[in-house]
């Protein structure tokens, strides 16, 4: 199981309608329908109730759901926070003085870099 059949199953489990869930993933009905059954079967466990006319989520749909919610939000924040680190906006920067500039030069530069780049970590290091 991957990401991707997690999105299989929100788009089910928010729309509970197997046509407009199939859409929002950019397929037939089908074999979206398919991917639900895999999964079910991959779980081991009947994540929607359904009949011809409606779905719902059992209480392990349900439970499921708010864990996907959760990993999904994790995985968007880890490819967010990538690409912050890769163009420098996050991460760590490691910055070497003098004890001259300690004083003098170095409060200043701190303050400018931190207000510019909130979600980078600063390690001063005095150097000799």
């Amino acid at each position: 199981m991957d990401t991707r059949h997690m999105r299989y199953f929100m788009a089910l489990a928010e729309t509970l309608h197997f046509g407009r869930a199939a859409e929002r993933m950019n397929m037939s009905q089908p074999p979206f329908s398919r991917q639900i059954a895999m999964i079910e079967h991959t779980l081991g466990v009947k994540l929607f109730e359904r009949n011809s006319r409606n779905v719902a989520l059992t209480s392990a749909g349900k439970h499921f759901m708010k864990d996907c919610r959760n990993v999904l939000g994790q995985f968007e924040d880890a490819c967010r926070d990538v690409r912050l680190v890769s163009s420098g906006m996050k991460g760590e920067l490691r910055f070497g003085f003098m004890m001259h500039a300690a004083h003098s030069v170095v409060p200043q530069l701190v303050q400018l870099y931190a207000e510019a780049r909130p979600d980078v970590r600063l390690v001063l290091d005095e150097r000799t």
